[in-house]
């Protein structure tokens, strides 16, 4: 904090400073501010203790635990495009050479990294990408179809939130069929349209009058 004080020589105008304390949660600095400013033909000296701003960063976010940090198609998501890829993408680089063609069954297929049908494994293009964390999987997907990729600790050995036996995500592609019915919402950003249910403690909205009928007259206006 500085007052200014106008000399009697010259258009000089000096600041006292004053020292000024500035404390907030995080951290506390201060600086020396040595300068001068030209204004209107005046030349202000500045000599004094200025506040830095103080830091309210809260610093880098925590690191998440290891293990996936990202699915495409999101668990459950429906309406999934037939030509989309599957991506997961773990927080660490995985063991790209774990990654081979799995084989066994549809509910209990084996190898590191699966795509799972009804029929069992499918035959997938894996691509390790992304400083080795990102894994895409391109497969042939039939519409209507409900897939489950499942993901095992040979692939990312480090990872804590692999499920031990059950699969990662599950997901189900779109349907282009026609149909007979009503065109319907089936799905809003790939999850399921939720049912409306009838609160008790709701009023029900009020409906609207019935219009008068046809042949009733109106009374007669002066």
């Amino acid at each position: 904090m500085a007052v200014a004080r106008r000399s009697d020589k010259g258009n000089c105008v000096t600041f006292t400073s004053y020292a000024v304390s500035c404390e907030c949660n995080m951290h506390m600095r201060t600086a020396n501010v040595f300068g001068s400013i030209t204004l209107v033909g005046f030349r202000i000296g500045v000599l004094g203790s200025a506040i830095a701003a103080c830091s309210t960063e809260a610093g880098p976010p925590p690191r998440p635990e290891p293990g996936v940090i990202y699915t495409f198609p999101r668990d459950g998501q429906l309406d999934v495009p037939l030509s989309a890829r599957v991506v997961v993408t773990f927080s660490d680089p995985v063991m790209a050479g774990a990654i081979a063609p799995c084989a066994g069954t549809a509910a209990n297929p084996t190898g590191a990294l699966c795509l799972v049908g009804p029929d069992g494994p499918l035959a997938v293009t894996a691509e390790v990408i992304g400083d080795g964390r990102i894994v895409q999987l391109s497969a042939a997907l039939e519409e209507a179809t409900t897939y489950a990729l499942f993901a095992r600790s040979a692939l990312a050995p480090t990872a804590t939130n692999l499920p031990a036996s059950a699969p990662l995500v599950r997901s189900t592609t779109r349907s282009t069929r026609p149909r007979a019915a009503a065109p319907a919402v089936v799905a809003i950003n790939g999850a399921r349209r939720a049912a409306r249910v009838h609160d008790p403690a709701r009023p029900a909205p009020a409906r609207p009058r019935a219009r008068r009928q046809a042949g009733r007259r109106r009374p007669a206006t002066a």
